[in-house]
């Protein structure tokens, strides 16, 4: 059981029971509103502000229950704001605005996001607590991910790889560093692979992704696809993976008959990948149903709103979908977003005209657990314009 308040046995809420209160409903409430409930009476504000331990469980129990919500950019004018799409509620809830148009959203993990606003600049941020901390040069960002043997944040990233200078490609072969959040400089792990095949693939470089691309974390391991294994008279598409722990790569069996412009993603602590027609009006998805044995089967297939949405193929590059943990897919194009179920009916329609809205393939889940790596600012800290947020 979770150690309790001192001032747990109060009442202010209609005899209601400060305990009950304080660990059974603000866990529940949304980031933003559990803060502001430290201005209710002295032993809320002793309860959610301290740093003691029952403080910590209480945290830890609010970012459990917590929902995991798809994350959307919305652009107007030289503004940059991110939102949570929650589809049942049919709501854009408020995350952040941003101080850059062009930051991107390129990791999200335990209520952390990675923000970058060009290679030589990434943020670590809280946009709950609003707590951020500006990172060194990543030439090629590969990830971003808890260690839990020791409690940090780390992020995977490649130097000096041929396909990411042309100039280089014939003299130099891409390396591998870890840097932990909050250090001062990058540890290198150089290439290690458990075959020579693997071992060529890394030299090559393309082990990579994008922001619409991202690495897919799960059972402590990055994925990434598509991941080209060329063999002696052949190549195929196959998913490379990053043990977090050993922190070695090996090859993982992809579907034969995926193409490389599949996504990978994960929901239900399963890796899946969906695949979108040329139409655009259905999506494939595979489900790898045993990751030891790596075994992938066809789970279903999706209708699109194609009409509704005024989806094409010429329209593409605008278009972004992406699979709902609550069925069905989320489609934006322009300044709409709706949710949509199996058979391709609009549930949720989210309109807004004076803005571009654009789903990315991150899910937020909200915290306000404490980080050691974020350094403590105040009003007048001077590095006040280098914040992400506005």
């Amino acid at each position: 059981m979770n150690p309790r308040p001192a001032a747990a046995a109060t009442q202010h809420s209609g005899g209601i029971p400060d305990e009950i209160i304080i660990w059974e409903i603000v866990p529940r409430l949304p980031a933003r509103a559990l803060l502001r409930c430290r201005a209710v009476c002295r032993s809320w504000r002793k309860a959610l502000a301290s740093k003691s331990k029952s403080n910590s469980d209480l945290l830890v129990a609010h970012h459990r229950l917590q929902p995991s919500l798809p994350i959307a950019s919305c652009f107007q004018f030289a503004s940059h704001d991110l939102r949570a799409v929650a589809p049942r509620s049919a709501a854009l809830a408020p995350v952040a605005t941003l101080r850059h148009p062009t930051l991107q959203v390129r990791a999200s993990c335990d209520g952390l996001l990675v923000l970058s606003l060009s290679p030589a600049s990434y943020y670590v941020c809280n946009p709950a607590s609003r707590e951020w901390l500006l990172q060194p040069f990543f030439p090629h960002f590969l990830g971003f991910y808890p260690h839990r043997p020791s409690g940090e944040y780390r992020i995977l990233h490649g130097t000096g790889p041929p396909s990411w200078d042309r100039r280089s490609r014939h003299n130099h072969k891409a390396s591998y560093s870890v840097f932990t959040v909050g250090s001062r400089k990058p540890r290198g792990i150089g290439r290690p692979a458990a075959s020579s095949s693997e071992e060529k693939a890394l030299a090559e470089g393309i082990v990579k992704t994008a922001s619409d691309r991202p690495s897919i974390l799960l059972h402590q391991s990055l994925h990434f696809y598509p991941v080209k294994k060329k063999e002696s008279n052949s190549s195929s598409n196959m998913v490379m993976v990053f043990s977090t722990t050993a922190e070695s790569f090996r090859w993982m069996t992809a579907p034969p008959d995926v193409p490389p412009s599949a996504t990978l993603f994960e929901m239900d602590g399963k890796l899946g990948l969906s695949t979108i027609s040329d139409d655009m009006t259905e999506v494939d998805i595979r489900v790898l149903q045993d990751y030891g044995s790596e075994v992938w089967e066809f789970k279903l297939r999706l209708k699109l709103p194609a009409v509704e949405m005024n989806l094409s193929a010429a329209r593409r590059s605008f278009i972004e979908v992406v699979v709902s943990e609550e069925g069905g897919v989320l489609v934006s194009n322009f300044s709409r977003i709706a949710h949509a179920d199996a058979e391709g009916k609009l549930l949720s329609d989210f309109q807004y005209p004076e803005q571009s809205l654009m789903i990315v393939p991150y899910k937020l889940k909200e915290s306000l657990l404490r980080h050691a790596f974020f350094p403590r600012r105040d009003a007048e800290d001077a590095n006040a314009s280098l914040s992400p947020f506005m």
